[in-house]
């Protein structure tokens, strides 16, 4: 009985580092012989703990309800057992499948419990993994300010134990770095993190790195047009997508596909742009993960409309505006309106959608800010006949005071009368006065 039991902890270690160098195949393998022995000696703590070690392939994989199923039973039995620390955890893996599927509402549900678990035992890494993680969720929703301050707690602890703990925190908050405009910063977080999760060969988390860094070069070459950045985007989406293909990585490999199409896109090459979002989505809809599908259909349609396909583009950015508004992805929806508004302005004349866009704005102030700010990039290129109406509109819904204030300002300047800009922020101020009169 005690061999038994011997071999069985033998292969749970075993598929432990089979896991670590990504040879999941055969760590599934290990598992489900250990798991075989575990339930013939009815050893119920070495039974959960290999369910929840099979729950991560099957999350790694893309198969999510596999993985749920495992995670289930692992927590049923620690809950049995009174293990906290092993509910904690898995209650953590259980949050991650929600995560991944866009369900963000169940996954801070399981991370908030995991956290109350965590806090009440002291322990340390539990709380930064679920610091982290509760954090990512802030960040796709757009609760940047939130979103940082869970992300910095987490790394706080995580700089205090060994370095991978703070891989992940680094990736998220190089991703808010990227979104402040702050590349240099984004950049030196992510080649640190790299060198880290190289060093210890965590090759799922290189994959991660290797996207966000694509990410944040393809931002900065939208930003600034240099062909470098695209260059290295390009470099890094292929390689992160050549990685995930050997190991199985279904989301990993859609995203990207997703970033790939993007590049061909501003490339000019739309069929090439067409196959790589097409195999996206169709992995995307086979593992319903509806927050990141929503992301590609409307990067799909960006990318069409850009190229001159505005029909196309106008079926795709409302099935992403229906499914961010059916999933309640606040951020994404203002993002699909202002794309609508575009195309709507390009074929009609008609700005209906940004004022749209705008109310969609309102959760989050940040977001709001930001918002305004996307619209004042499309009233400059509106006719002046139509100024005066859009901003009649706009200040008919509009909640900040310094927006209000400066839709006066443009206001008087277009009819050629003064404008007072007295207590406006400087950013404001300048785009006034850029404005063609």
């Amino acid at each position: 009985m005690e061999a038994n039991k011997s071999n069985a902890d033998l292969l749970l270690d075993a598929g432990n580092e089979l896991y670590k160098k990504g040879k999941w195949n055969q760590a599934l393998v290990s598992w489900k012989m250990a798991l075989g022995i575990y339930e013939e000696l009815g050893d119920q703590q070495g039974i959960s703990n290999t369910l929840g070690n099979i729950g991560l392939i099957y999350k790694a994989r893309g198969e999510w309800g596999k993985a749920l199923e495992n995670y289930t039973k692992s927590l049923a039995i620690k809950e049995e057992l009174g293990d906290q620390q092993g509910i904690s955890g898995t209650l953590n893996n259980i949050g991650s499948i929600y995560k991944a599927r866009g369900e963000w509402g169940k996954a801070l549900e399981n991370y908030t419990k995991s956290l109350a678990i965590s806090e009440e035992l002291g322990d340390q890494q539990g709380i930064s993994y679920t610091l982290n993680n509760i954090g990512e969720i802030k960040l796709k929703i757009g609760d940047l300010d939130e979103a940082k301050d869970y992300l910095e707690r987490a790394l706080a602890i995580a700089e205090k134990l060994a370095p991978i703990s703070t891989v992940d925190m680094h990736a998220n908050l190089s991703e808010l770095q990227r979104l402040d405009d702050r590349y240099d910063d984004a950049f030196g977080a992510l080649e640190d993190t790299s060198q880290i999760v190289i060093k210890v060969g965590a090759k799922p988390q290189e994959i991660d790195i290797l996207e966000k860094l694509a990410d944040t070069y393809l931002c900065k070459y939208i930003q600034y047009k240099e062909e470098e950045n695209l260059s290295s985007a390009e470099k890094c989406y292929k390689d992160a997508l050549t990685r995930a293909r050997s190991m199985q990585m279904l989301l990993q490999e859609a995203l990207a596909l997703r970033g790939l199409g993007i590049i061909e896109a501003k490339k000019r090459n739309i069929p090439a742009a067409r196959k790589s979002f097409k195999k996206a989505l169709d992995i995307l809809h086979s593992l319903a993960a509806t927050f990141e599908l929503q992301k590609t259909t409307l990067d799909y349609a960006r990318a069409l409309f850009e190229n001159g396909h505005s029909d196309e583009a106008e079926i795709l950015a409302k099935t992403a505006a229906f499914d961010a508004l059916r999933n309640d992805y606040r951020e994404p929806l203002m993002k699909a309106y202002l794309l609508l508004g575009d195309i709507a302005m390009k074929q009609e004349n008609q700005y209906g959608y940004y004022l749209d866009a705008l109310k969609a704005a309102e959760f989050n102030p940040q977001i709001y800010v930001k918002t305004c700010f996307f619209i004042i990039v499309r009233m400059k290129r509106m006719e002046k006949e139509l100024l005066p109406e859009f901003t009649k509109s706009l200040k008919e819904i509009n909640e900040d005071e310094s927006f209000d204030k400066f839709l006066d300002a443009v206001n008087n300047k277009i009819n050629g009368e003064e404008y007072d800009t007295a207590g406006l922020p400087s950013s404001l101020i300048e785009e006034i006065e850029s404005f063609s009169v």
